[in-house]
């Protein structure tokens, strides 16, 4: 099953990264589009859904595919992946997703602490001077 998802990395001036918790592994914030969402509407609103900071976004950093195994529905799942530059410009209020948290990770903590491979070379792209 193919699905299209949007992230974002915002990284701040004294180079830590907001990532979000999803009940244990750290993910970059995003996540899949919805019927008639833009990348850049869907990036915003999943930021502020996991991490409770509302984001402004920039250019898109690149793209990615990547399989993942969803274990819980006894599937694998085709993501390609566009990831975004943004910027943090309001909250933090508490995240709406269940199960979320927002931390700030040093950029060398998030490339080894990223569950997903695709997130840690969006951190990497985001990260070149």
């Amino acid at each position: 099953m193919a699905r299209t998802c949007v992230y974002g990395v915002a990284i701040a001036d004294d180079g830590r990264v907001l990532v979000a918790d999803a009940r244990g592994k750290f993910v970059l914030p995003g996540g899949g589009i919805e019927a008639g969402e833009s990348e850049l509407d869907a990036v915003v609103r999943e930021s502020l859904e996991e991490t409770g900071y509302g984001v402004s976004v920039g250019a898109l950093l690149g793209r990615a595919q990547q399989w993942i195994n969803k274990p819980d529905k006894a599937k694998y799942r085709d993501k390609t992946c566009g990831f975004y530059r943004m910027v943090v410009v309001g909250g933090p209020v508490p995240p709406s997703a269940a199960g979320y948290t927002a931390h700030w990770l040093h950029v060398d903590d998030a490339r080894r602490r990223l569950h997903y491979g695709s997130h840690r070379w969006a951190v990497d792209l985001a990260s070149e001077p």
